[in-house]
């Protein structure tokens, strides 16, 4: 298994959740920049990955296969589906996106269940899902049945699933119900099952979270200037901030008795104008999610405000790269960090290459 065997294409998509109204176009601004990278090959698409490692697990083509926040595209699913798979099942809180609305819309459990769930009585679980189950919400996308609820609250049987996939999607759940969230889906999975997760590292576009503090320093600055008034401005949380993939290891150590990693490390290189746009788009889709504090009041930046920022910091920094159209001038480089998860109760005899296993000790 090589990177380039997962390669996608520029106007391929990849999964993701942002909480703005211009949802889908931000995603596709974000990933362009996977697309400057220093080794002249496309990125990897963790969706024909995930794929292909179901394929050489031996997963049959009736076995259920449930991928949890699948997203208003189901590229995944699909993917799936072209190799023959007939059993798919998405779980989604927000199915609109279905119909190309971006917003996202979680669904709240009723108490009752909340309950059941801290009692850990299985039966009555499964009970309450049964008769959730008669008057629940689900789109079917030609033949991919889509099922709207939320992570925490799968309505479907214990064990009912072969293949549980949560890819780059985790991270929109709160923190403090992620290790809920990793649980009920060991519930739903068989006992043979197993677990795909997608996380980003830690470390995962490092310089561009840099920038953000500087534009956040540089904006409160501006503001200051032009208003006399001091403010704070706060840079945009990082998207895998409640879950990066260190954290998902540890959160999955605690339910899986074998994992293994498949870890893809490169470098984003910024050294021509093509890039840098890139670079720039990747850039203004956080735009809305600076907030500027005054007093015991927060709002979102101006794009005026956002620009002088983002000018007096990044621009700055692209000016001095003396960034050539041949590639021939200076250069700007950001980390690449990701990997997919492999989790199950069961040992595993075979894995597909390039997943190591993981040493539950370490």
């Amino acid at each position: 298994m090589t990177a380039d065997s997962y390669n996608t294409t520029p106007d391929g998509y990849w999964s993701g959740h942002y909480n703005t109204l211009d949802g889908p176009a931000k995603v596709a601004a974000r990933e362009a920049l996977y697309f400057c990278l220093g080794n002249g090959i496309e990125p990897i698409d963790f969706n024909l990955l995930a794929a292909d490692t179901v394929r050489t697990l031996g997963i049959l083509a009736r076995d259920p296969i449930v991928d949890v926040g699948c997203g208003g595209r189901l590229k995944y699913l699909h993917e799936l589906q072209r190799r023959g798979h007939t059993h798919l099942i998405g779980v989604e809180p927000n199915t609109q996106q279905l119909g190309g609305a971006p917003f996202w819309q979680p669904l709240e459990p009723s108490s009752i269940l909340e309950n059941i769930i801290k009692v850990g009585d299985q039966a009555q679980i499964d009970a309450f899902y049964e008769q959730f189950r008669r008057n629940l919400r689900f789109t079917n996308v030609k033949g991919i049945k889509v099922i709207e609820s939320d992570a925490n609250y799968i309505p479907l049987p214990t064990g009912a699933a072969k293949v549980v996939s949560k890819l780059f999607s985790a991270y929109a759940i709160d923190e403090d119900k992620q290790q809920a969230a990793f649980e009920e889906s060991a519930r739903i999975l068989a006992p043979d099952g197993i677990m795909l997760v997608g996380l980003s590292n830690a470390d995962n576009k490092s310089t561009m979270r840099e920038q953000e503090s500087k534009i956040a320093e540089a904006c409160s600055m501006i503001i200051e200037d032009q208003t006399g008034e001091r403010v704070e401005v706060k840079p945009p949380t990082p998207i895998n901030a409640g879950l990066t993939l260190e954290r998902g290891i540890k959160r999955l150590r605690r339910i899986y008795r074998h994992l293994w990693l498949y870890a893809h490390a490169d470098t984003i290189v910024i050294d021509t104008p093509d890039r840098a746009l890139k670079w720039e788009a990747s850039h203004d889709t956080t735009m809305d999610l600076y907030r500027v504090v005054e007093g015991s009041n927060t709002r979102p930046l101006t794009r005026a405000e956002y620009r002088l920022g983002y000018m007096a910091v990044v621009g700055k920094k692209l000016d001095e790269a003396g960034i050539q159209p041949d590639g021939k001038g200076g250069r700007i480089e950001d980390q690449l960090r990701r990997g997919l998860i492999l989790a199950s109760n069961q040992y595993i005899e075979v894995v597909p290459r390039g997943f190591e296993y993981h040493d539950l000790a370490a």
